[in-house]
């Protein structure tokens, strides 16, 4: 039986993964029921972890994000083109320029 990964298990894995994408030149921002959590910590399940990053590694340097995530240890899911999984947790990169559409709120890189 595989053991469940908690809230804070995954937001210390989304810690490592954002060092690694850093280290890219990739700037990430939490996003989804894990960012959620970050602001009501009595969120009962976090099923997945979401991130935003630059609009162009969802593009054309999409093989930089692909690199980057397989530092971290993830590999594509193959049913969806801008998912990532290790086996136990999956991560879900949305496009920056879609945030403002989406949430109001508009992704800045600084």
């Amino acid at each position: 039986m595989i053991k469940k990964i908690s809230t804070t298990g995954k937001f210390r894995v989304f810690l490592v993964v954002a060092r690694t994408l850093n280290r890219h030149g990739i700037i990430p921002a939490i996003y989804g029921s894990l960012g959620v959590y970050r602001i009501l910590p009595r969120l009962a399940d976090v099923n997945d972890i979401d991130i935003v990053v630059p609009d162009i590694y969802l593009g054309s340097r999409f093989s930089v994000l692909v690199q980057a995530m397989a530092q971290a240890g993830f590999r594509r899911d193959a049913k969806y083109p801008h998912e990532f999984t290790n086996g136990r947790i999956n991560i879900g990169c949305e496009p920056a320029g879609e945030l403002r559409a989406y949430a109001g709120v508009l992704y800045r890189t600084f």
